[in-house]
């Protein structure tokens, strides 16, 4: 039995991949003269054709025109009924009064770690100095006393001796002043 050459299997191979990439090109590329067609047979003609390239797809999704729907972004207090109602009760905009949201922070533990003294610590991460840092049992944080870590929570203690529960990588939200930061 006669073993495979292997320069002879590379070579027709390469001619093989040749002789697909050219049909392919000219497939694409190539015009057809004999059919003339009006621009909406030409639209369901190519619409019904199902071609595996890249060109045909692009030509597809280049056929369809869709329209953007309206912005997501507009703000609330710049829309229509809410300028028809401000302008015909004689109020400029500039006089509307909008309501102050108060300042939150967010509190987020991030894990647990051993120092070589056997202390284990909390990493917390704090949107209001916006720092990571690593905390231990008693030390306070946005005026919050760190009470207790385990390797899935933590348990932090206001002024007021309420008492709240981080979970590990859940932020938990809190407004200035009214939970332990005066």
């Amino acid at each position: 039995m006669k073993q495979a050459d292997a320069r002879r299997i590379f070579m027709c191979s390469i001619a093989a991949l040749i002789l697909v990439a050219t049909w392919w090109t000219w497939k694409a590329v190539a015009k057809q003269d004999d059919e003339v067609l009006t621009p909406q047979a030409a639209t369901k003609e190519k619409l019904s054709r199902s071609g595996l390239g890249i060109v045909a797809f692009l030509n597809d999704e280049l056929a369809l025109k869709v329209e953007p729907p309206e912005s997501v972004f507009r703000s609330r207090d710049q829309t229509d009924s809410t300028r028809a109602l401000t302008q015909s009760r004689g109020v400029r905009s500039s006089d509307v009064v909008k309501p102050s949201k108060p300042a939150t922070f967010s509190l987020t533990y991030k894990g647990t770690f051993q120092r070589t003294d056997g202390k284990v610590v909390a990493l917390i991460d704090d949107t209001k100095s916006q720092h990571d840092r690593f905390y231990a049992t008693g030390e306070e944080v946005c005026g919050f006393k760190v009470c207790n870590i385990t390797p899935k929570t933590l348990t932090i203690e206001d002024s007021d001796g309420r008492t709240f529960r981080l979970r590990l990588r859940n932020p938990k939200t809190f407004e200035e002043g009214k939970h332990g930061d005066n």
